[in-house]
């Protein structure tokens, strides 16, 4: 069969175009960000110790501080922290609220020195992180 006519399997959509292919990539936010195994083995060591973190979500300048409580692959595919967040500069009223990250969306890291209580909000067993847990308190 000829290259321009087989169809192969990617995480773009192929189109056949006039004896040729074309790929149209998907929209990035359909797709999981790049897994980050460093930051992820931090945060699970975070979990085992019930340490806070600092850290930077995506585009933003300054760090906020965050208890994380299970690190899991989530039904589309993304590794995914959960856990509350203590402080964001960006939103000082955000204090003390639920929040999930996409472990690959994290910019920075850094385990601190300060632990923290358990959430009750955050258990293994909800149905959210069946897809499987790979770490949690």
């Amino acid at each position: 069969m000829p290259r321009d006519r087989r169809m192969e399997r990617s995480d773009a959509e192929v189109v056949p175009l006039a004896g040729r292919l074309r790929q149209r990539s998907r929209p990035a936010q359909d797709l999981p960000a790049a897994r980050n195994l460093h930051f992820e083995e931090l945060l699970c060591r975070a979990v085992a110790a019930r340490l806070l973190v600092e850290l930077r979500y995506d585009a933003e300048v300054e760090p906020r501080l965050f208890a994380p409580h299970l690190v899991y692959r989530s039904t589309t595919g993304r590794i995914n922290v959960g856990g509350t967040q203590i402080h964001n500069p960006g939103q000082p009223e955000d204090s003390y609220e639920p929040r999930l990250f996409e472990v690959g969306l994290i910019r920075t890291l850094r385990l601190t020195d300060t632990s923290f209580r358990p959430d009750n909000r955050f258990r293994r067993d909800e149905p959210q992180f069946h897809e499987g847990v790979i770490c949690a308190l």
